[in-house]
């Protein structure tokens, strides 16, 4: 039986076990085939059977968890089958992935369409109503003297007003035009990061789980070292703090601005989509080496996706000892940790 709790977690998908939707022996979750228009966990998962289906719509359900399974983290019918354990991961590599190659996101990148920021986001200054963004980026997030840098290089904003009130604004840029944006709250919110989806107004131009994070300035510079994270403040951390780090002495902060040795880009998640592969084996010949690293915990998952990239020579990065999350590391960690690679 396919675990399905377990899978909701590594993948960072909400699901709940009791409500008005949720019958006795299922858990619940906002029913991805109705593209956005679930409001309330909808589809329905018997964890006796695994027979799964939606309330809304009949025509939604199955008895098994392959069509779920690419419905919500778009993988393809091979990946499915790994995952469910029909066949080794290593063979979950299929024809829909070489055919998906034949695509190109940044081609054909909505080239009439544009998105612009609301005038709800404003810039993060070390001064009045926006300092406490800054402080949390420059002391508890660990950026220290290089806040300002971090800042003016990601084009981080914030909100405090409105839907996004109380988060950072990551832009998400693709050939340089911006597709899609997401925010980290600050507070106690259930949902940590809220991403503009195509549905809101004004709608995203691209699916978050379509991009990387910092694509565009990671394939223009290329670099000895790629690491691949799971989310934006992990790959801010490394990209912002050793970049150069190969020609520095361990621990020293000094020549920030050097040749690009290691970049940093992010999955939004722990899924890794078709489209996202497109984008990171693009990356190939720009850098010498490309590592995946996750939270300690989801060391498994970081397997599953080194071996689903096949194009690609990538290795799994295990993070110092001590540390769980790679967005914790301190300076002089990110430096040591760099150097091991």
């Amino acid at each position: 039986m396919f675990d399905w709790p377990t899978f909701f977690r590594q993948y960072g998908i909400q699901y709940v076990r009791e409500g008005a939707n949720v019958a006795q022996g299922h858990i619940n979750i906002n029913c991805p085939m109705c593209l956005g228009a679930d409001p309330s966990h909808h589809m329905g998962i018997n964890v006796s059977n695994g027979k799964w289906g939606c309330w809304r719509d009949p025509s939604h359900r199955g008895n098994r968890p392959h069509r779920l399974i690419i419905s919500l983290i778009h993988c393809t019918f091979g990946e499915a089958k790994g995952l469910v354990g029909d066949i080794e991961t290593k063979e979950a590599f299929d024809i829909g992935y070489i055919t998906n190659l034949l695509y190109d996101p940044i081609r054909e990148n909505n080239s009439d369409q544009t998105l612009n920021f609301p005038i709800d986001f404003i810039p993060i200054k070390n001064s009045g109503s926006t300092k406490k963004f800054y402080n949390y980026l420059r002391h508890k997030r660990g950026f220290g003297e290089h806040t300002d840098e971090v800042i003016e290089k990601h084009k981080l904003t914030c909100c405090l007003h409105g839907n996004w009130e109380n988060r950072i604004i990551f832009p998400i840029y693709l050939k340089n035009k911006l597709v899609t944006w997401t925010g980290r709250t600050l507070g106690s919110d259930s949902t940590r990061y809220k991403t503009l989806s195509r549905n809101d107004s004004p709608p995203a131009l691209e699916r978050i789980t379509d991009t990387i994070f910092n694509y565009d300035s990671i394939s223009e510079t290329g670099g000895e070292t790629l690491v691949i994270c799971e989310g934006p403040f992990d790959a801010l951390k490394i990209d912002s703090l050793s970049f150069g780090a190969r020609s520095r002495v361990p621990g020293s902060l000094d020549g920030i601005r050097g040749e690009p040795g290691t970049r940093a880009t992010c999955l939004f998640g722990t899924g890794l989509y078709s489209k996202q592969k497109i984008l990171l084996s693009s990356l190939d010949k720009a850098f010498g080496s490309i590592y995946i690293l996750l939270d300690r915990e989801m060391y498994g998952v970081a397997m599953r996706h080194a071996s689903s990239l096949i194009l690609l020579d990538v290795k799994v990065a295990m993070l110092p000892e001590n540390i769980e999350d790679p967005g914790d590391m301190s300076p002089t960690e990110v430096a040591n940790f760099i150097l091991t690679l």
